[in-house]
């Protein structure tokens, strides 16, 4: 059997790496070993498995794959860090991009993929009314809660952030996923 927290310490040990904190790393490793827990070795074909998962993310992201994204956001994201604030946060964000990705001016039409606004907006809908509901009291974010009824986001002046990739980006990459 596991020790208690084992789960918290993995969450832990990828944070750091992802933040490059190594000497905080190193003592975490140190310390948990000489506790007699030490840290699972990932070894290569974990950080492998973890880059195509990075990989096939910003790639679904590129595209505006909401769907596909999604699919693995909530099967690979440790629920810990998907359900935190900042993890509902994030995906509150990439929520918004997905919205708007239909008219968005700074992404490439795919010419074999329909992409459409209505639909888009709707999905983006059920999530605020679902999952994303508790985000209300974000002041933030709660100007987006009125994304689904603008007829035209993209020539809105209270959406003009969303339709810039590189804001969207900024805003997630303070987050545990770079895109």
């Amino acid at each position: 059997m596991e020790p208690p927290g084992l789960d918290t310490e993995e969450l832990v040990r990828e944070y750091l790496e992802y933040a490059s904190f190594s000497d905080t790393l190193d003592a975490m490793e140190t310390e948990s070993a000489a506790k007699g827990r030490p840290l699972k070795d990932r070894g290569v074909a974990d950080e492998e498995a973890r880059r195509a998962l990075r990989d096939a993310m910003r790639s679904h992201f590129l595209t505006g794959d909401a769907d596909a994204f999604f699919a693995l956001w909530d099967s690979r994201l440790h629920p810990v860090a998907r359900e935190s604030v900042e993890g509902a946060k994030v995906e509150f964000l990439l929520r918004i991009y997905f919205a708007v990705y239909p008219v968005h001016p700074g992404v490439a039409r795919q010419g074999d993929r329909p992409f459409s606004l209505p639909t888009s907006l709707s999905n983006f809908k059920t999530y605020i009314e679902t999952r994303g509901s508790s985000l209300v009291r974000d002041p933030e974010l709660l100007p987006y809660f009125a994304l689904p009824y603008v007829a035209d986001p993209g020539q809105h002046p209270s959406f003009v952030t969303v339709m810039t990739v590189g804001v969207v980006r900024f805003r997630i990459s303070r987050s545990l996923i770079p895109l």
